[in-house]
């Protein structure tokens, strides 16, 4: 409890160094949360296309009634296939006048004979609508064919490159954080080298007479990782109206206050552990030199 009382005094003696570290380590924790919530949010899209792959096919413009149910029928029979949808031209133009009913002047230049017909066709793994999709693409009555599965790797590529790029500089930052306490610590010892000796002199372990620096190293990581936690959950509190209404349906808002407490837990744990590591390496290098 000294050493805390003691680590908080001479935090306050220096208050800009002090300042210094705990903006450096609260900009580390902060990338750091961003960068969990993002890749959070890209698993949860990605699971979501995943778990409900579909195949588009639609048909061309001159193609019958008959041949387009008779296609359907076929699909309807394939192994693994669960849902097979067939949407004629009036269900599109439906389709449209319910997506554009807030724009009367596009659903006047709009006719039931200029948008295609399509089937949907649903089913329980990624290979089958593989598949389906390279087998659709042979039919002549079919003009283009569009497969969910084209999305999904396009956003496992994009998470891919953004959790490299995001754990880079999170290294980046930590390493910087990391330099940053054991420079003020280092710079600390420094100034109170002459008690250190006077220590020395009756007695002290070099644990008693490093644990103040410890300690205080172990409060500028927490500290700074409560504080990123802080800066991070207002801008999403703030956000969240936005991403509820982007992400409808594919991710539920507002985060759960486990996953927020858990990250927090999380973040001050290993906030605490940079800044104790960096203070010992600090405190031992001061004491290979006193």
């Amino acid at each position: 409890m000294q050493s805390f009382a003691n680590a908080l005094t001479t935090m306050r003696r220096t208050p800009y160094q002090s300042l210094a570290a705990l903006l450096m380590v609260s900009v580390t924790f902060f990338v750091g949360y961003r960068l969990s919530f993002v890749l959070s949010g890209a698993h949860l899209v990605l699971s979501h296309f995943e778990s409900s792959p579909q195949v588009i096919a639609f048909f061309k413009l001159d193609t019958d009634k008959q041949a387009m149910e008779t296609l359907s029928k076929s699909l309807t029979s394939t192994e693994n296939v669960s849902d097979v949808r067939l949407i004629t031209q009036e269900q599109a133009l439906k389709d449209y006048a319910k997506e554009y009913d807030d724009s009367p002047l596009l659903l006047e230049l709009v006719t039931a004979d200029i948008l295609p017909a399509s089937v949907e066709v649903s089913a329980s793994n990624v290979e089958t609508l593989t598949k389906l999709a390279e087998d659709l693409k042979k039919e002549k009555i079919i003009e283009d064919v569009v497969f969910q599965q084209d999305i999904v790797e396009q956003l496992s590529n994009w998470t891919k490159a953004l959790r490299i790029a995001g754990l880079v500089d999170v290294g980046i930052l930590s390493f910087a954080s990391f330099l940053t306490i054991t420079i003020i610590i280092t710079l600390k010892a420094a100034n109170k080298k002459y008690s250190v000796t006077i220590m020395r002199l009756i007695g002290a372990s070099n644990w008693y007479i490093n644990k103040p620096f410890i300690v205080e190293g172990i409060l500028y990581g927490a500290l700074g990782a409560l504080l990123g936690w802080i800066a991070i959950t207002v801008i999403l509190l703030y956000l969240t109206p936005t991403l509820t209404t982007f992400f409808s349906g594919i991710i539920a808002f507002p985060i759960p206050l486990e996953f927020l407490l858990l990250q927090l837990g999380a973040g001050m744990l290993v906030g605490a552990l940079l800044g104790g590591f960096a203070s010992f390496v600090a405190t031992n290098r001061f004491a290979a030199r006193a």
